[in-house]
């Protein structure tokens, strides 16, 4: 068996900030270019191994989504991004009438 090289790759964190009711008991999906990386409890983080370059970054939780962000991952640092619950979502008025993301996601630093 030849000797495989392993892809070089950066890390996504992604911190879920603790929500005071909303979805706590409901894990968010991590999607990296539409691909399913990962689930994040409420006040939970997750590590993502991803690839080195650019990458859009959202997330999901049962039919609703975040914003869409786009970040560039490289090997020297940490790509910190945060979610949580969208402060703006009236409850089930925005389940009915969606007029924006669900789950606010942003890059803190990286």
């Amino acid at each position: 068996m030849p000797n495989e090289t392993p892809t070089p790759s950066g890390t996504i964190r992604i911190n879920r900030l603790r929500a005071s009711w909303r979805d706590t008991g409901r894990a968010y999906q991590a999607l990296v270019d539409e691909t399913p990386a990962g689930k994040v409890g409420d006040g939970q983080s997750i590590d993502l191994a991803i690839s080195l370059g650019q990458h859009e970054v959202k997330m999901k939780v049962d039919w609703r989504y975040s914003n869409r962000v786009v970040v560039w991952v490289d090997s020297s640092r940490v790509t910190l991004m945060e979610c949580a619950p969208d402060t703006d979502a009236r409850g089930l008025v925005d389940v009915l009438f969606p007029k924006g993301p669900y789950i606010e996601l942003y890059v803190v630093s990286g």
